[in-house]
């Protein structure tokens, strides 16, 4: 992390200014996102309770915010989930425009990533958003299906 912060400080205009999300082991350059993202609390809701929702098809819109891989790869993804990698967000807004006042569930490997990037939803006028708690890897443990 030491090393992330200062090839991140090295980059920055001001090199005193660096946004680090609240449960996650990343950083990124302050601007990156709108002043006060990072201090918006988001709710989680636990995998049992998005296995309910979605065995009683409930409207439910669930955005994987991994890589591309992760999601083929030990933890599987969750059927019909909206893929858009955490680093590609904030420019792919309007690819979500349409689940705006929907329940949205934002989904990550352990949550750390869910969490920014419900932030970022957050900051963008989403109204209804959720982080799986503890992420696949709660999914998995709970022994829950995947794709």
């Amino acid at each position: 992390m030491k090393d992330v912060l200062q090839a991140n400080y090295a980059c920055a205009r001001n090199p005193h200014a660096a946004w680090i999300p609240v449960d996650a082991p990343a950083c990124e350059v302050k601007g990156t996102l709108a002043h006060g993202a990072n201090d918006l609390q988001v709710a989680t809701i636990p995998p049992q309770e998005v296995k309910r929702r979605l065995e009683e098809q409930k409207s439910l819109v669930l955005l994987d915010v991994r890589e591309a891989q992760e999601l083929t790869g030990e933890l599987g993804h969750l059927p019909g989930v909206q893929h858009i990698p955490i680093g590609s967000l904030t420019g792919r807004l309007s690819a979500l425009e349409v689940f705006k006042d929907a329940d949205l569930v934002t989904i990550c490997r352990s949550g750390g990533r869910a969490h920014s990037a419900a932030q970022i939803l957050m900051q963008a006028g989403f109204t209804h958003v959720y982080v799986l708690a503890g992420g696949m890897t709660a999914w998995a443990n709970a022994g829950f299906p995947v794709e």
